[in-house]
């Protein structure tokens, strides 16, 4: 029962919606979420902080950078998010935010331009 009340604590945030649903297609850096989600660093780096906190999220280093990938193994939430995203069209936000992946490199560049200027 914990982790469904885990589940649903997690998804009392827009925020971390998003975040679960970009994630269920692929694992992203922080850098990589930022420019998805158009939302501050810190801001992101505190809801995957949360994330991990209910179990949802783990980590992987890759060269300088940290990867979070969902890591939901209960079937029932799994399906929860798959019914979510088999109604995108429901969701305007989270359908933008899918539109906006690209290429891992591009991403990351487009971070590393916006910090320096």
């Amino acid at each position: 029962m914990e982790r469904l009340t885990d589940f649903f604590k997690a998804c009392s945030d827009e925020t971390r919606i998003r975040l679960l649903m970009l994630l269920s297609v692929q694992d992203f850096c922080v850098c990589e979420l930022v420019v998805l989600l158009g939302l501050p660093q810190p801001k992101i780096s505190k809801h995957l902080r949360r994330l991990k906190e209910f179990g949802l999220v783990k980590t992987k280093r890759e060269d300088n950078y940290v990867l979070y990938s969902l890591v939901i193994e209960d079937e029932a939430l799994k399906r929860m998010l798959a019914i979510v995203d088999e109604n995108l069209e429901e969701y305007a936000i989270l359908k933008e935010d899918r539109a906006r992946i690209k290429d891992r490199r591009l991403l990351r560049e487009e971070y590393h331009k916006t910090i320096r200027s």
